[in-house]
């Protein structure tokens, strides 16, 4: 398939790490050990009960410190810091989960690839149903050449190149024979609308600064780090990362606000991906955007095209 496509998605889907983690829930237990290995450590939050951690992603958090002369972390300590903290919990959690309200978006936006020592420029045209489709048309040559057109939803893909006159046709969950992580619709729907890319974990710790608020957010397979200025409430940065230490990591940068109605979106991001490894950089500058107007998600090829090509 066309690069300018491969390069798109394969930003998209960088940051989805595994399949395994998505819908999982933060596991239950009826009692807390009062010591626990230094690998893990169980804590109590105030939404989601007792989940298990590992001792040095709470390490990166600020949350405990770790002597490594030392082979037992205790949990008191924790539980202390975490008390401590609960009231900034309560209302990070709320800042993290607050809702951006639309039925349908529209963008364009002007891309800059690079990876694998090369490096890409195109635009990208973006049509979202919330939750049900997401619509990319790629071009290049300032808008001049259509490249591409991808029409995603929850379960399929399906990719038209009009250079080659190839067509892919797949389930969403078989993106992976392109990409080098499986694809989730949310998350492509949420980088593309700028919103924090995972939306299940638990806040653990809020540092709070005279700019910013700094969310660390934590399940069983990843941490994430929200970057809030205290200004607006705009999100500035994301920083994700699994727990295990050969898994993708990915931070976004993002800036240049606008008001549109009741909704604030960010116009520049910058999306850097390290997956073990190999780097990746996409630039995105959005020339336009809308919400919750009428569209349409054209889909067609030509019956001469070769469907699903053997790579």
């Amino acid at each position: 398939m066309n690069k300018l496509v491969i390069a798109f998605l394969l930003i998209a889907s960088s940051g989805v790490f595994s399949g395994c983690i998505f819908g999982k829930k933060a596991h239950s237990t009826a009692t807390v050990p009062p010591h626990v290995d230094s690998s893990t450590i169980a804590i109590r939050t105030p939404d989601t009960g007792v989940i298990t951690h590992s001792a040095d992603t709470l390490k990166n958090t600020g949350i405990v410190s770790r002597d490594t002369s030392k082979t037992i972390i205790r949990i008191d300590t924790i539980a202390a810091n975490i008390a401590a903290n609960a009231q900034a919990i309560t209302n990070a959690t709320s800042l993290w989960h607050r809702p951006m309200v639309y039925t349908t978006f529209d963008g364009k936006a002007k891309m800059h690839y690079e990876g694998n020592g090369s490096g890409q420029d195109f635009t990208a045209n973006f049509r979202i149903k919330k939750d049900s489709v997401i619509w990319v048309a790629i071009s290049a040559l300032g808008g001049m050449l259509s490249v591409a057109r991808a029409y995603i939803t929850p379960d399929s893909i399906k990719v038209v190149n009009y250079i080659s006159k190839e067509v892919l046709l797949m389930p969403l969950s078989q993106a992976n024979r392109l990409l080098p992580a499986p694809v989730n619709f949310s998350i492509l729907q949420n980088l593309i609308t700028g919103q924090p890319l995972l939306n299940n974990g638990a806040v653990i710790h809020v540092a709070d600064s005279a700019m910013a608020w700094m969310l660390s957010i934590a399940d069983n397979s990843y941490t994430q780090l929200l970057t809030y200025t205290k200004t607006d409430s705009t999100l500035q940065a994301q920083q994700m990362t699994t727990v295990a230490p050969s898994g993708p990591k990915v931070s976004i940068q993002q800036s240049s606000y606008v008001h549109d109605g009741d909704k604030e979106f960010s116009q520049e991001r910058t999306v850097h991906i390290d997956n073990n490894g190999a780097l990746y950089e996409l630039d995105m500058d959005f020339t336009s955007q809308s919400f919750n107007k009428s569209l349409d998600f054209p889909f067609s090829y030509s019956s001469k095209y070769s469907v699903n090509p053997v790579k």
